[in-house]
């Protein structure tokens, strides 16, 4: 389990598919329906304009995605992905402080039923951020959890139209105008010398994404090609 704050600091063009929305007056977070794994849609700072923020391509997953490992053949690893547009039991609940997620009896490759996922986001009525959480039920005999991406976030700004503070160096970061993205990852491990913490400004809206982790377990912080961002952990 882990938790990511979305913060917004002060639009795209692309329609979002009909689906769950939370909003508290600061963030309005969308999600696609459960025939799209309930991806998220967009986030947008109601206090900036409603300036969006996060807009995926169809057919992409944009939510989490789970690597797991088992033996192959000749007695090697492989690896197996699973991710939030798996075909599964899907419903999404309401709670006091946001939204729950649920996926059950999911596939781990030719095993049938053997995983359910529950993912989160808080957003109570006086915060400025969202908070998000993980959790994960594997009944496998063969494929064990190795990494989790959550949450997964694609395109969160257009290439060459925001700006992004990018974790650099030692305990610091960069502010990089107008990023049109590399290709390569931008990574910044925890416990490590650079900050798990990225923002993505927009004129004058901005968002902020980071790992609120006391026990400083090891994660990731990925800022891939496309503007996608994600957390990985081990």
């Amino acid at each position: 389990m882990r938790i990511l704050m979305l913060y917004a600091a002060m639009s795209m063009a692309c329609a979002a598919l009909a689906g769950e929305a939370v909003e508290n007056g600061t963030l309005r977070i969308r999600f696609a329906d459960a025939a799209n794994g309930f991806n998220v849609e967009s986030i947008e700072n109601l206090i900036a304009g409603g300036t969006r923020f996060v807009c995926p391509k169809r057919g992409e997953a944009g939510l989490w995605r789970l690597d797991f490992v088992r033996k192959g053949a000749c007695g090697t690893n492989e690896h197996v992905f699973v991710d939030n547009l798996a075909k599964a039991s899907c419903r999404a609940v309401r709670t006091g402080r946001g939204i729950r997620l649920e996926w059950k009896g999911v596939d781990i490759a030719d095993e049938k039923g053997v995983l359910d996922v529950t993912a989160s986001v808080g957003l109570p009525d006086d915060a400025a951020a969202s908070e998000w959480r993980i959790a994960i039920s594997n009944r496998s005999a063969s494929a064990a959890l190795c990494a989790t991406s959550y949450p997964l976030l694609r395109t969160v700004t257009p290439d060459g139209q925001g700006d992004v503070l990018m974790p650099f160096k030692e305990l610091g970061a960069i502010l990089l105008k107008q990023y049109a993205g590399r290709q390569r990852e931008e990574r910044a491990w925890t416990p490590g010398w650079r900050p798990p913490i990225t923002a993505f400004n927009l004129g004058d809206a901005g968002l902020y994404i980071a790992a609120h982790d006391p026990d400083s377990r090891s994660k990731c912080l990925v800022v891939g090609t496309g503007q996608d961002v994600r957390f990985d952990t081990i």
